[in-house]
């Protein structure tokens, strides 16, 4: 493959160039436009027909343009979205672009009118983002979608004068792009369906961009948009998604498959993707899964072992991702280099929490010991955890009960450089197994390099000499190939790559060979070599983030080191972005390999302690002033620290943490602070002169704010626990630049300012637990930015402002436990871009709008316990995107939605606890995605809907305690998927039932109440129908598994 980066610069340039010809051209200038940059506008009619007028602008900025559609074309290529022969094409296609511009730009020279001549420009480029989609027969929609619309979002912080329609279009096409991404293995053959809804987006790129101060289209001139187009363009989007899904199920029909969503979790914040383009890993996969056992009734661990940096991680990531878990509850933690006791009461937390649901806090381990230890005693269901980057026995000892009771069929799989962790489960009455990870061979290895470098399996004829140079230094390590093959991919677009391929050899030969080595020495050596490739910024960014950054929210540490500096990081595969927390928020995660070589590159200027009984002898010593301290981070250390020692670091001091107390108060600011982070106590009295502040977090801090201010640059603020927090000051919303803020647990905060919407960039918004907080102020609307909004635990909220539907970019909202709100505002269905919310322990809240269907982007919904809740709206059929809906605990919902099947994309649905539910609707078995279904405890359910066997994806089916259903349809016995069948607590009636229709290959849970004495080894049911050969595999009664031997014998 030719260098496409060249190739496209040289074509976009051209464009730049026609465009700058028309710098000159009076035609096409407004009378303004000598006088600055400022974007105009004039009415052309009143209503929806306003007509926007923006100026022409300097053509200077069109380089950063050219640098939006060069990352963006890059982010297709990048993902493998066009195959070798079609990125050629794209090229020439590109190339075409320019010409078609230039052609348009000479037409325009000749354009009688302004208006003629923008008119013709939008309809023109409008035409050339058509044909370029459609000459380049094999590129995925898709990726050409969200390239269209990548450019255009990444303008957000600079609109000037945007308005909510187009805000809202914008989110809207993001959302549609995605779904298409989604939904291509599907429609291979309705292409025109997704060139169709690309188009679409093409368009409202075209519409959008001369909205924008910046935007493209702008640079032509005038633009006869009005707000009626956008408005229509909107539902027109709106009316694509059921025209998609329609096709979609065509298509499974048709073709007789099932739609599933790669047999993994797609919601779930910590389960993560599948990786791709990994050389090799399928086969391991297997082979994994195939030692896991999963039909064996027994209780068994797989520990995936090897040399750091071999891909234990990246496998067990794998296997846990291909699993689709039917019939077992599943988690996954890492645990990682020394974790601290806080740490391990974290990950303790985190696995009972996402075993049972419940929200946990612990003190200290052996607490969180204890109360594992009872959650598996008492649980029924079987259950996987996958535990993560174990570096020593003893943080599994810290972590798990010294006796692990676990469910049967339950699966423990484990990730480790330590070849003896299966002892350590053995002891803990586990079955183990080891597996090695071996290192690549070299054909694999060199595969996976030249993908890398040069997106194709085998290497240029004039690189294929230093290509086995490089495979020969680092021989099967899949991490440093993917560092040194990320930085040489890098470099393919400058002027210096064979200097780069040059510098890069020699420091690789500098160490020795890994080939065949387990010297740890020899890894970091190589890795090193690839750190001094990195620009000093980079170097210190990375030393910053693997002392202080790790598992930190990734909004966080990017508003500290800077977007640009922690992107070049992850795109050289120094850092990355993992989502495993429960509440989905990104972190800063590295590889523990690299993690060792940055404590050994760290050369004094940063400190870091953690529980120790003294502080640092750096800080107490005399000639400290001799080596400036960039980093200081102290956690409870019995030692207090005193104000002259933070004086003494003033100077050059730009990160503070400090989780203990300090004694009085600093005379010195640091003014070059960039983040500050303090437990318990304020050792500097004017905050207000950090004035290099990006991030602030105070915790249990008792302050007057009345009496103090924060620095305007602030980008993430965070108030946590503060009970003198009553409300906020008046010069709060002049941070104009926040756009994290969480006060969360300030339970005496009664109200936010009312011009609150002032704060224009804000995108998160945390209030959990503010539990006096009854309302929030009318202009939360102007709040266009925001994406994220908590308000779980607001127990005396009342209410939603009028007009929350404005909040155009909101994605998530948490109102769990809002006990006193009662209603959702009206317009909440115009929410465009919101895909999770939940509203669980909502005990008030009645009903839903009636415009909650439109919702089109609605994933996940949680509506657990909501007691008051009778029925579900009528157009609730709409939701299209909805994957996950839990209606546990609403016991006065009598009945689902007439229509519920329409709802295709459904994996998982609970109904627990739901008493008054006396049916399932007919049309109930259009579910044909649904793979989890849960109706334990409706104990009125007396029976299941007539298509019920169309459920073709149905895994796992929980009927415990429906003692009202004594019988299961015909149509039972076609649910050929049926892994896992839950009766416990059933009628006789019905379990008589179960055996006359469920496949053999279901395992069937019979657990019944312990005084009924039902269902016992002696009964001839049972006995016959386990004999028979279409009987099920295993029977568990009482916890005790019998076979057809127990029962003969």
């Amino acid at each position: 493959m030719g260098n496409s980066s060249s190739c496209r610069a040289i074509s976009l340039r051209d464009v730049v160039t026609s465009l700058s010809q028309r710098e000159s051209s009076p035609s096409c200038l407004s009378p303004s436009s000598k006088g600055g940059s400022k974007r105009g506008s004039k009415s052309g009619s009143k209503g929806d027909k306003k007509r926007l007028v923006f100026n022409f602008t300097d053509v200077s900025e069109l380089d950063d343009i050219l640098a939006e559609i060069d990352l963006a074309l890059n982010d297709v290529l990048d993902n493998k979205v066009i195959e070798r022969k079609t990125s050629q094409a794209l090229e020439t296609n590109i190339t075409d672009v320019g010409t078609m511009l230039n052609s348009v730009s000479s037409k325009c020279q000749d354009a009688k009118s302004q208006m003629d001549s923008a008119k013709l420009i939008a309809s023109a480029s409008m035409q050339v983002l058509c044909d370029l989609l459609d000459s380049a027969k094999n590129l995925s929609w898709a990726g050409a979608a969200l390239a269209m619309v990548a450019y255009t979002l990444r303008r957000l912080d600079r609109v000037s004068q945007n308005n909510i329609t187009c805000h809202t279009l914008l989110r809207s096409m993001s959302s549609l792009a995605k779904h298409i991404r989604a939904l291509v293995p599907e429609l291979k053959e309705h292409d025109q369906k997704l060139r169709d809804a690309t188009f679409l987006i093409a368009r409202g790129v075209t519409l959008c961009s001369v909205h924008w101060r910046r935007g493209v289209l702008s640079k032509f001139g005038f633009a006869d948009t009005t707000m009626g187009d956008l408005d229509q363009l909107c539902q027109e989007i709106r009316d694509v998604y059921p025209d998609l899904n329609l096709a979609v199920a065509v298509s499974i029909h048709k073709n007789q498959k099932i739609l599933m969503r790669q047999m993994s979790h797609p919601l779930s914040p910590f389960t993560p993707a599948y990786p791709s383009n990994k050389v090799g890993l399928d086969i391991r996969v297997e082979e994994v899964i195939k030692k896991l056992t999963l039909e064996s009734s027994d209780v068994r661990a797989v520990v995936l072992h090897g040399l750091p940096g071999i891909g234990k991680s990246t496998l067990g990531d794998a296997v846990y991702a291909k699993l689709n878990f039917p019939g077992r509850t599943h988690c996954r933690i890492e645990v990682g280099e020394n974790p601290s006791a806080e740490k391990i009461c974290s990950l303790q937390a985190s696995i009972l929490e996402r075993l049972s649901g419940d929200k946990v806090k612990l003190g200290y381990p052996l607490e969180g010991r204890q109360r594992l230890e009872k959650y598996l005693e008492e649980c029924r269901e079987s259950l996987f955890i996958y535990i993560d980057n174990v570096l020593n026995p003893n943080d599994l000892q810290d972590l798990l009960p010294e006796k692990l009771v676990l469910p049967p069929k339950s699966r423990i799989l484990v990730t480790s450089r330590v070849a003896n962790l299966c002892s350590e489960l053995d002891d803990r009455g586990v079955v183990s197994e080891l597996y090695e990870v071996e290192e690549l061979d070299f054909a694999q290895a060199k595969q996976m390099f030249c993908l890398l470098v040069f997106e194709d399996e085998d290497p240029p004829p004039v690189k294929k000499v230093q290509v086995s140079q490089v495979l020969k230094a680092c021989g099967g390590m899949p991490l440093a190939l993917e560092l040194v093959g990320k930085y040489l991919r890098r470099q393919r677009s400058r002027q210096n790559w064979d200097t780069a391929w040059t510098h890069t050899l020699v420091s690789l030969q500098s160490s020795d060979p890994l080939a065949g080595t387990k010297d740890m020495s020899s890894y970091l050596g190589k890795l090193e070599s690839m750190y001094e490739q990195l620009s000093k910024p980079l170097q210190r960014a990375f030393l910053d983030i693997i002392t202080y950054y790790l598992d930190l929210p990734w909004e966080m540490v990017n508003h500290v080191i800077g977007e640009d500096q922690l992107l070049a990081l992850q795109e050289l595969a120094f850092v990355k972005k993992s989502s495993l927390d429960v509440d989905g928020i990104d972190r800063v995660h590295v590889h523990d390999l690299l993690v060792s070589l940055g404590r050994k590159l760290e050369s004094g200027l940063r400190i870091s302690s953690s529980e120790e009984d003294q502080l640092p002898t750096l800080l107490k010593s005399d000639d400290r002033d001799k080596k400036p301290i960039e980093g200081l981070c102290l956690r409870n250390c019995m030692e207090e620290l005193s104000v002259e020692s933070l004086d003494s670091l003033s100077a050059s001091l730009r990160i503070l943490i400090l989780e203990q107390n300090v004694a009085g108060r600093c005379r010195k600011v640091p003014a070059h602070l960039q983040l500050f982070i303090t437990q318990g106590s304020m050792p500097f009295q004017h905050i207000e002169k950090l004035t290099e502040l990006a991030v602030l977090k105070l915790c249990e801090v008792d302050m007057d704010f009345d009496f103090v201010q924060f620095p305007d640059q602030l980008k993430s603020l965070i108030i946590n626990d503060c009970q003198t927090l009553k409300e906020l000051p008046e010069w709060f919303i002049e941070l104009r630049i926040l756009s994290s803020l969480d006060l969360s647990f300030c339970k005496n905060l009664q109200r936010l300012p009312d011009d609150f919407g002032r704060l224009t960039a804000l995108q998160s918004l945390e209030l959990q637990d503010c539990k006096t907080l009854e309302e929030l102020p009318v202009d939360l609307i102007n709040l266009t930015a925001l994406q994220r909004l908590n308000l779980g635990g607001c127990e005396n909220l009342k209410s939603l402002p009028a007009k929350f539907g404005q909040l155009s970019m909101l994605q998530r909202l948490k109102l769990w436990r809002c006990g006193r709100l009662a209603s959702l505002p009206s317009d909440f269905g115009e929410l465009q871009s919101l895909q999770e919310l939940n509203m669980s322990l909502c005990e008030s809240l009645e009903r839903l709008p009636e415009n909650f269907g439109h919702l089109f982007n609605l994933q996940s919904l949680e509506l657990r316990f909501c007691r008051m809740l009778k029925a579900l709206p009528e157009d609730f059929v709409h939701l299209s995107a909805l994957q996950r809906l839990d209606l546990t605990g609403c016991e006065m919902l009598v009945t689902l939605p007439e229509g519920i099947g329409q709802l295709t994309g459904l994996w998982e649905l609970h109904l627990d606890e739901c008493e008054s539910l006396k049916k399932l609707p007919e049309g109930f078995g259009g579910l044909v995605a649904l793979h989890t279904l849960s109706l334990a405890g409706c104990c009125s359910l007396s029976a299941l809907s007539e298509d019920f066997g169309s459920l073709e994806s149905l895994l796992m089916l929980k009927l415990t305690d429906c003692s009202s259903l004594t019988s299961l349809p015909e149509s039972f016995k076609q649910l050929v998927a049926l892994k896992s069948l839950d009766v416990a607590g059933a009628s006789d009636e019905l379990i008589t039932s179960v055996g006359e229709l469920v496949s053999s290959s279901c395992n069937i849970n019979i657990v019944p109440e312990p005084s009924s004495g039902r269902w016992q080894v002696s009964d001839m049911t049972w006995q016959t129908y386990l004999q028979e050969p279409n009987g099920p595999r295993w029977l568990m009664i009482d916890g005790y598994d019998f076979d057809d031997h127990d029962f003969q014998s």
